[in-house]
Order: structure tokens, then sequence, then C-alpha cells
């Protein structure tokens, strides 16, 4: 639980330092303390870890997960409408992109065929997503996450 303290830790410093940084330099509203604080200490962790001296990829794990979600929501604000139906081949994507820094390669070509086959699918369904057939298809998994 040692390192978990000081990993905490290294976010706090790191935030504080952060937004100090962005206030003196009027960084504006895209860039986040939280986020750039979170991303400088599993990347700092990612470099030990690959080293050996840093033996807690659950701990890198967990942050990078951190990362792929603020990715994930970041993206999804800023694309149109239309392409929010891309969500779960994106989001699956740039998991495995994580997973990929931790050297989790179990499956590897089973879930690049599988990623293939999804993005492939969801291609076909954005070509044809005002076809009768499916637009309304379509348009449920764009609302699927809209009103929780």
């Amino acid at each position: 639980m040692i390192a978990l303290f000081y990993v905490f830790l290294s976010i706090i410093i790191l935030f504080f330092v952060l937004a100090i940084i962005k206030s003196k330099f009027k960084l504006g509203n895209e860039f986040c303390a939280i986020c750039y604080s979170s991303i400088l200490t599993w990347l700092t962790l990612l470099v030990l870890y690959w080293y050996g001296i840093f033996n807690k990829p659950v701990i890198i794990a967990v942050l990078l997960g951190e990362t792929v979600i603020g990715v994930f929501y970041t993206v999804e604000s800023k694309v149109k409408e239309e392409l929010k139906l891309f969500r779960l081949p994106f989001l699956l994507t740039i998991m495995f992109a994580a997973f990929l820094l931790l050297k989790v390669t179990e499956s590897f070509i089973k879930i690049i065929l599988l990623l293939t086959i999804l993005w492939i699918f969801f291609f076909f369904l954005y070509n044809y997503r005002n076809n009768k057939n499916f637009s309304g298809f379509v348009r449920k998994i764009i609302d699927c996450c809209k009103n929780w």
C-alpha cells in the first residue's frame, strides 16, 4: 500500500505544480492539471515498470484506465453526432492500446481480428445509417449512452 500512497502524493504534487503553470501561462481549458498529473505519473511508473524498478502493474493499469476514459470522453465531445456510432470500437481499441503498454499480449492476434471485424461491422452500419432497415438500429446505438 505504500506504493499507492506515493502515487497519490505524486499526483497531488503534480496537480498543484501544473495548476500553477496553467494559471501563469494562461493555458486555457484544454489543459487539465488533473489529467496531466495522472498521465505524467503513469508514464513515469510505466518506464520504471519496463526497467523492472516498479512492480505494481495494477496501479499503472488503473491510471491508464483513467486516461483511456478521459480520451474517450474528450474525443466523444468533439466529434459529430453521427460518428458517435463508433463509441464501442473506439473505446475497445484505446483499451487494447493501453494493455499493450503493459505488454499484455495474451490473445493478441485474436483481439486484433475481433477489433478489425468490429470496426468493419460499424463502418457497414455507418455507410447504411440512412437506410430505412438500419437507421433505427444505428440511432439506438448512438443514443445508448445519452440518457443515464
